[in-house]
């Protein structure tokens, strides 16, 4: 059994917090570490696959949870969104912390209703599959070393090519890398993917069209690191667009979707805003576009989408754990320059990570980390290249080329290692109907308040706040409308409100396409800091 790395992190939480919930895909081990803290604290463990737990944590949550321990664990616990109030109230009147530990297979960021009522009192951490330093047992952090001041020297490290496509095949799904390489690997993967719409899908939305599924999984699986065109996927798969948005929502909230976002800067650059696609785990998109010999994988033109995924996915793993709480996203311009990974850290320092199919670097493979250099300014801390060749070397200040072994190897380059108030102060600024129809509310963003409000008032909207460029003034042409949405207490919204919600409120901005998030997204301090000093509040209930 693999140590994971994410339980120092886990065992502080319930130290300091009343309820801490682990969340993440289904099979990365959430069940199994939830059972190794339960036997260590002797607490309670119960589950909610089981149907009789599941019934009773639905139709008396409360009676569930009565006389609950030091610790009680609960598995699933998206199975029965009634438990967490019957939770707040337990908690509220006993404050001690490690009350709760709950696991869940939906994104609770994307499910409002999950979590709200434990909004403050909860402890969100994520789960994913094995890293590959967990597999090996060793505990090198990139992205530590990455923005850390340590200088670094010229190395090596062993490398294999095809070794690499065996990791990049196997991925990190503990079942999945506990099995032989052929039939035995890939039935476990054809079974995950049918569980996981039998199971993870409809718990979330009783939808039908399911049989659409498994081809869109393998339609994004063949266009891992390629930036999203809506419009092309809708045109492949042959899913009307609306319906497309919902489905991507809907795989996004079990964590099998992970599009990774563009960055952005005050550079004056044009950079592209669209997000690139990325799936959970390298193992399952080369089992879904049938790459599951690595000797062939390695000779394949298809090996860089698929490295870049497993490197993309591996830096995820380590930001669980790592000293710096960054954030990902990639970075492109108008004019091409681009880098696959960007690393945003508190105070906005940058760390760049281009990949590299290629056991040769040169200076022209620079030329995107040179370009976010620039646009970074001093807070520029490192950039590197992963390739698959076996030499650490220095290119410039700042610029290296490393082997993508240094992920989980030390190598002598790396040593080892409530809702916001308005931003104006007022106490509201909902926006009455006036006899035009439409206000500014910045200097290029006309609203309809007629049909905003209508709107809100059909989707239980309690207060609606913008962020970003259009709160600053500062949109262009092309420019989305971000907007942070709160619903009512009586509000029984999901994710499929408000992926209905991103496809009807264009009407009430002029026809600018626009994103909604939840404040719950503020439980990131690096997305908190840039958010609300930006949030403007355009109506309340």
């Amino acid at each position: 059994m693999h140590r994971r790395y994410v339980d120092k992190k886990l065992q502080i939480a319930l130290a300091d917090s009343r309820v801490v919930l682990l969340h993440g895909a289904r099979q990365t081990g959430k069940s199994t570490l939830a059972r190794q803290l339960a036997a260590q604290r002797g607490g309670q463990y119960l589950t909610l696959d089981d149907p009789a737990v599941a019934g009773l944590a639905r139709f008396d949550p409360s009676a569930l949870i009565r006389g609950a321990g030091a610790l009680m664990v609960i598995d699933e616990v998206q199975h029965a969104p009634e438990l967490f109030p019957a939770i707040a109230r337990v908690v509220e009147a006993d404050g001690r912390p490690g009350r709760f530990l709950l696991t869940s297979s939906a994104n609770v960021f994307l499910l409002p209703r999950l979590a709200g009522s434990l909004a403050g009192r909860m402890e969100i951490l994520p789960l994913h599959p094995l890293s590959q330093g967990e597999l090996g047992a060793k505990e090198a952090n990139l992205v530590d070393a990455l923005f850390d001041a340590a200088p670094w020297q010229a190395g090596a490290l062993a490398l294999d090519r095809v070794g690499v496509c065996e990791r990049v095949i196997a991925g990190g799904f503990p079942e999945a890398v506990a099995r032989a390489p052929g039939e035995q690997r890939d039935a476990w993967f054809r079974s995950y993917v049918a569980s996981l719409l039998q199971r993870g899908v409809r718990d979330l939305a009783n939808i039908d069209g399911l049989t659409d599924m498994p081809r869109l999984l393998a339609l994004l699986a063949a266009r891992s690191g390629a930036l999203i065109n809506m419009s092309e996927v809708s045109r492949a798969a042959g899913i009307a667009h609306s319906t497309l948005r919902r489905y991507l929502a809907l795989l996004q909230a079990t964590f099998m979707f992970q599009p990774l976002p563009a960055w952005s800067c005050d550079s004056g650059r044009r950079l592209v805003k669209s997000p690139k696609i990325h799936l959970l785990d390298s193992g399952l998109a080369a089992q879904l576009c049938a790459d599951v010999d690595a000797a062939a994988l390695a000779q394949s033109p298809n090996l860089g989408p698929l490295l870049e995924t497993f490197v993309v996915q591996e830096v995820r793993k380590l930001l669980d754990w790592s000293r710096h709480a960054a954030t990902p996203c990639h970075f492109r311009t108008a004019a091409g320059q681009e880098v696959d990974l960007v690393l945003e850290a508190p105070g906005r320092r940058i760390a760049g990570i281009e990949v590299k199919a290629s056991s040769n670097v040169n200076q022209d493979d620079f030329g995107g980390l040179r370009a976010l250099a620039e646009a970074a300014g001093d807070k520029f801390a490192r950039g590197v290249v992963l390739y698959l060749g076996e030499q650490c070397l220095a290119f410039a200040d700042k610029l290296w080329a490393l082997p993508v072994a240094a992920l989980w190897e030390s190598t002598g380059a790396t040593p080892a290692t409530h809702s916001p108030a308005p931003a104006d102060g007022s106490k509201s600024a909902s926006m009455a109907p006036t006899s035009k129809g439409s206000k500014p509310v910045s200097e290029k963003l006309r609203v309809s308040q007629t049909k905003l409000a209508a709107l809100c008032r059909k989707y239980g909207v309690a207060r609606l706040s913008l962020f970003g460029s259009a709160s600053r003034n500062a949109l262009t042409p092309g420019s989305d409308v971000n907007l942070m949405v709160e619903f009512l207490p009586d509000s029984r919204a999901s994710l499929y409100d408000i992926t209905a919600m991103q496809d009807e409120f264009p009407a009430a901005f002029g026809g600018r396409k626009v994103d909604i998030v939840t404040p719950e997204i503020l439980r990131d301090p690096v997305r908190r800091d840039s958010m609300v000093p930006d949030l403007k509040l355009i109506y309340a209930a």
